[in-house]
């Protein structure tokens, strides 16, 4: 028995590279999202429809305008029956023809004796004494040293910082 060994011709693989290859490119270019539904398209108004929409149009235009011509005259009434109102309330306030005859005369009469008579000068208020300080603050006597090393330690100590009020106005500054 003879082996014989199978070896592909030179033109059966360049056929099974070229079949490869156009598997690879159209798998490339088929995409992977599910395509697109064609919407259907829209029949096209007749002349007869369109008469009816451009009725239904004008029968709503009008309905609109008529309800807000009626709300107009409403808010017209309403506005009237407040001014009636406010009317009323101020003539029933007023006093009668005859009250107020009365007063006007005895007004009259008030600005005649305030012209007889002469007008006081005025005279300038001097202003307030000015308010007196309080006293400042006293100061804690310092201890007195008890011997030499106490002294020198009293000394040497810091006086504590004090911070200044213009600082503490400040908003960025911050103390705990």
């Amino acid at each position: 028995m003879t082996e014989e060994v199978f070896e592909p011709s030179l033109e059966s693989l360049k056929e099974e590279i070229a079949n490869l290859k156009k598997n690879m490119v159209s798998s490339q270019e088929t995409p992977t999202a599910a395509p697109k539904k064609e919407k259907k398209k829209r029949k096209p108004l007749t002349e007869e429809r369109k008469v009816i929409l451009r009725a239904q149009l004008k029968k709503g235009r009008e309905a609109s305008l008529a309800k807000r011509r009626a709300n107009r005259e409403l808010k017209k009434l309403d506005r009237a029956k407040k001014v009636v109102a406010k009317e009323e309330e101020i003539v029933l306030s007023t006093k009668s023809n005859q009250e107020l005859q009365n007063e006007l005369k005895s007004l009259r009469e008030q600005m005649k004796t305030k012209q007889e008579e002469p007008k006081p000068v005025a005279k300038k208020e001097a202003p307030p004494p000015p308010r007196p300080r309080p006293p400042p603050p006293k100061k804690e006597p310092e201890p007195e040293p008890k011997n030499e090393m106490m002294a020198s330690v009293i000394e040497e100590t810091p006086k504590p910082y004090k911070t200044p009020s213009w600082l503490l106005k400040k908003k960025r500054f911050f103390m705990n």
